[in-house]
């Protein structure tokens, strides 16, 4: 069985000082089934807007990786697992923002999969 903390893809996510996603590893299963057969790969570039709380309100494809079943699982996996420490605003009230980023979608050789009993 292929050992399920190998990542697939990166998520790579700028920070700054007002706000940061907190990622968590996707795994071998979040590769789509279908996407995963025709080798399909790709840079995912979107866009999110966070809320107040820090939990994404909506997520949109800026660029698409050319593969509809890449780009659709880029935004339920960050509208899932995306966490993000809410930006404030002057009066150090939290306030909504705009979050922008991309994922790479690459298939792994297979190889460099480590195996497990």
């Amino acid at each position: 069985m292929i050992n399920r903390s190998i990542i697939l893809f990166g998520l790579f996510f700028a920070t700054s000082n007002a706000a940061y996603a907190q990622s968590k590893f996707q795994t071998y299963g979040d590769y789509p089934a279908a996407a995963l057969a025709a080798g399909a790969q790709g840079t995912a570039r979107y866009e999110i807007l966070v809320g107040k709380d820090g939990r994404p309100k909506s997520c949109r494809i800026t660029e698409s990786t050319g593969h509809p079943d890449l780009d659709t699982s880029t935004c339920e996996l960050m509208m899932q697992r995306g966490r993000f420490h809410p930006k404030r605003d002057e009066a150090g009230k939290p306030v909504e923002f705009t979050y922008t980023n991309q994922v790479r979608w690459r298939i792994p050789d297979e190889s460099k999969i480590s195996k497990s009993e």
